[in-house]
């Protein structure tokens, strides 16, 4: 472990019961001593961010990092992370990197950000009251953005997301995804089916996202409220829920996948094009380009005549 990142950084882990806890912590502790990384389970969300915070502004560390118990990070992401925070400028409050998410199948946000901890304290008085915001982290960094303490987004991969989660986790996301992002779930569909073949997880997806599309309503975001309908979800599915997670080898397979999806690329680019053909084929590629860019323009419309 380097004395540097010792010196530097101190690691919340923020869990609700994720299957993947404890690899998380192990992953983090072959790259930080014991004492710089800590596990919290607080409901609602903006209690965990609070305490967050807490840590934080207790430690003695320059940086703190948030790190969701459902991210799987890369073995050496802690040295990587540590080349990123040279790069900012001093007024910086927060940044994220990327990562890889299972279900949606893509880099995205999510999940893993870094804060400078100077700022914390001012922080800490934005975060809203609990269920007064949909984004409660989001909310809190806008408001420190519109004092001037930027945030900023790296390209660089941090680890994958919803990985070797248990089957009433990946129910819940995958309604929650169809509940927000109808149009996005109706153009992934037929990839999870091709991948269900192989792997069960995705035969879950497609049940909750096809429960999520049917309900017409936004659910909770609350655990209890899943209990029912993921239960008779895996009982129609004949699946039983998965047992602790085997963690042999589980930074090697981390490596793996990540070097099998590739670097980020940006959607429109060229090198992204190529990336979207070599999964998708020709024909199902451009179809796919062809309706992020009008997605893409429509937004613009939109907001454009609601301004």
């Amino acid at each position: 472990m380097s004395t540097l990142t010792n010196n530097s950084f101190i690691v919340v882990i923020r869990s609700a019961g994720e299957r993947t806890k404890s690899v998380c912590r192990d992953i983090v502790l072959k790259q930080l001593s014991e004492k710089h990384v800590k596990v919290i389970q607080l409901t609602p969300f903006e209690e965990a961010l609070r305490e967050s915070y807490r840590i934080g502004i207790k430690s003695d560390k320059e940086w703190l990092i948030t790190i969701d118990a459902d991210v799987l990070p890369r073995k050496d992401f802690l040295k990587d992370i540590f080349g990123l925070t040279n790069k900012v400028s001093d007024d910086l409050f927060a940044f994220k990197p990327m990562i890889y998410d299972k279900i949606l199948m893509k880099h995205r946000l999510a999940g893993f950000r870094v804060y400078r901890n100077k700022y914390l304290e001012k922080a800490f008085d934005f975060i809203p009251e609990d269920g007064q915001e949909i984004r409660p982290e989001e909310f809190t960094v806008k408001k420190m953005e519109n004092l001037g303490h930027k945030t900023k987004i790296f390209e660089y991969v941090a680890g994958l997301h919803d990985y070797e989660q248990y089957y009433r986790d990946i129910y819940r996301k995958a309604y929650f995804h169809a509940t927000k992002h109808a149009e996005q779930v109706a153009q992934l569909m037929e990839e999870w089916k091709k991948k269900s073949v192989d792997d069960p997880d995705y035969i879950v997806v497609l049940k909750g996202a096809v429960d999520g599309l049917l309900s017409g309503k936004m659910p909770k975001a609350d655990l209890r409220f899943f209990e029912d309908s993921t239960r008779k979800a895996l009982e129609e599915l004949g699946l039983e829920e998965k047992k602790s997670l085997d963690v042999s080898n589980i930074e090697l397979k981390v490596e793996e996948i990540l070097n099998s999806e590739g670097p980020f690329t940006k959607e429109y680019t060229w090198a992204g094009i190529k990336k979207n053909i070599k999964k998708k084929g020709f024909l199902d590629a451009s179809l796919y380009t062809s309706g992020h860019i009008l997605e893409a323009v429509g937004k613009k419309l939109k907001k454009r005549t609601e301004s």
